[in-house]
Parts: structure tokens; sequence; C-alpha cells
């Protein structure tokens, strides 16, 4: 018997048979995210995946369980991953291209920009604000608290600005807005 003229004569219908194709995927990947609602803002990442299939059948996913599936952490960094969806869908200019995209829902944590920035600037103006009680005779006085609390507040907000977690964008944000109120 010779090792190269080997035969074998069994064949297997593949009807019946159940093809599993798994692959892992590790990408870096940008998401442009609109600030103007920060700190109380939510995003949507989509991992846009196209993907050339074999006419007629096309892209399927097939199971009980989901196809893609985020195993990491539901807090990352100042976000929170809120749902996760898949869609697939087929170029229009060419059925045989289709698009598998990936959705990450997330939320911002505001809790943090909240007591670190709304809290004390709500205090500050609340004292600015009991400035206005003191007699207008009493002019000093008056100068005496205002002027430090105003001082107070312009140091807060640079502070903020400048810190590494502010996002800097050429477009007005809502605590921007909350601090010029």
């Amino acid at each position: 018997m010779d090792i190269y003229s080997s035969y074998e004569d069994f064949i297997i219908h593949g009807e019946k048979i159940w093809l599993n194709i798994t692959q892992r995927f590790r990408i870096v990947y940008r998401c442009i995210f609109d600030l103007t609602k920060y700190p109380f803002d939510h995003h949507q990442c989509e991992f846009i995946m196209h993907i050339k299939s074999v006419p007629p059948r096309g892209i399927s996913l097939l199971g009980y369980t989901p196809a893609v599936v985020y195993i990491g952490e539901r807090v990352v960094s100042q976000f929170e991953v809120t749902n996760t969806s898949l869609s697939i869908r087929s170029n229009g200019t060419n059925p045989e291209d289709g698009k598998f995209i990936f959705t990450l829902h997330m939320r911002r944590n505001h809790r943090d920009a909240v007591t670190r920035l709304m809290v004390p600037s709500y205090i500050l103006w609340i004292m600015a604000y009991l400035t206005l009680f003191v007699s207008i005779e009493d002019f000093t006085n008056r100068n005496r608290i205002s002027i430090p609390l105003f001082l107070a507040v312009s140091t807060l907000f640079a502070s903020v600005s400048s810190r590494d977690d502010f996002p800097t964008t050429t477009y007005c944000k809502d605590i921007e807005i909350w601090f010029m109120w």
C-alpha cells in the first residue's frame, strides 16, 4: 500500500451538518461624541464591518444566543454601557455586500460632575445671593463677601476646564452654560 495513492470512499452529505465559524476580532475604534449635553450626555458607537457574501443566501446569524456579545465591564471610565444591538443590512448598490453593524449604547456617569462641579458652584451662588440681604449702606462688607465668591466660581471653572478628563470642544457645552448662569 502506497501512502501517496490513498483513496477514501466515505461520503458525508452536508445537508444535515452544521458548519460553525468562530472569529475573534480585537479592534481599536474611535467614536465621535456630541458633547453638547455634557455631563448628561448619551452616546452610541457603531462598529461597522463590510462583509462580502456569496449569493443568494447572503449573511445570516442563527441561534438562540446573541451572535455578538459585549463581555467587557459595564462601567468603562466615565461611561456605563446600557445596551448593545446588532443589525445586518445589505448594501443598496450591490446586494452581495452586507454591513454588519454592532452598536454600543453608553451614558455618562454624571454623579462625579454633579458632586465636583454643580454642588460647589450652587453653594457659592447661594452665598452670593445672600449678600443681597446685606444692607446697601454696608457696601464694604457686601463687597468683601461677593468678590471672593465670584473669584472662587471663576477659579472653579478654570480648574475644571483645564483638567484632562474635561472634554475640550469648539462648541459650548451644558456645563459651561451652568457656570455662566
